[in-house]
């Protein structure tokens, strides 16, 4: 219990896209895996309360510097380093992946492939829906997920601009056997429907209990979570 201003209590999914193991006309945006180069500069489990700065790097001879950018990922800087873990249909949905963290891959015989995150690039999370807002381009009251996705996809190039104004961009790894049995939140452990919780670590540690009180929710059962 606290004085401050309400909280707010969103919902966790798990986005399940159409995809193949090998490049084809159809499939043809990669998912790529964590660079061999890549290195943390914060813990993982602190890596969304110090969002604002720099939290991974690449490590060169030299030392530690910035990772390449989602605008230099796609055009090419990973090329050539065998990191394509999965293809899937087309960037809008690899960017609405990247920005949850996990999801499943249907592959073209039926097969469930689940993929979680392995990494980022390390550059700050930008809102580009935000950033259309701000910039009249949609209507604060017009804007969802669909929305944003529909206005992505109208135009190409202009939405691969948009998505090139956040930086940030996230690796994959595929998961296999018991851990696959469902989405993993941080030190790799499953998520449970209707309990887990994610928190702000700058505020509150990981794996403390946490009791939500939600009486006038209407997307959870009757008696909290």
């Amino acid at each position: 219990q606290h004085d401050g201003p309400p909280g707010l209590l969103t919902g966790y999914y798990e986005p399940v896209l159409e995809g193949s193991r090998t490049a084809t006309a159809k499939f043809a945006t990669p998912l790529h895996r964590r660079p061999a180069d890549l290195v943390n500069l914060v813990d993982e489990t602190m890596r969304g309360a110090k969002s604002d700065a720099l939290t991974h790097g690449r490590r060169t001879d030299k030392g530690v510097v910035p990772y390449a950018t989602r605008a230099d990922i796609e055009q090419g800087a990973l090329a050539g380093q065998n990191l394509e873990l999965l293809y899937i249909a087309n960037p809008v949905e690899r960017f609405f992946l990247q920005v949850q963290g996990s999801g499943l891959v249907r592959l073209r015989d039926g097969t469930l492939v689940r993929i979680t995150y392995d990494g980022k690039n390390g550059h700050p999370y930008t809102s580009i829906g935000r950033h259309l807002i701000d910039t009249g381009q949609l209507a604060a009251d017009r804007m969802s997920l669909e929305a944003l996705g529909n206005w992505l996809k109208a135009d190409a190039e202009r939405g691969k601009k948009v998505m090139w104004l956040n930086k940030s961009y996230v690796f994959f790894r595929e998961l296999k056997g018991d851990e696959a049995a469902g989405a993993h939140g941080v030190l790799h452990i499953l998520l449970t429907p209707g309990r887990s919780l994610a928190v702000d670590a700058g505020f509150h540690a990981i794996g403390t209990p946490i009791f939500v009180s939600s009486p006038t929710s209407t997307h959870v059962a009757r008696g909290g979570v």
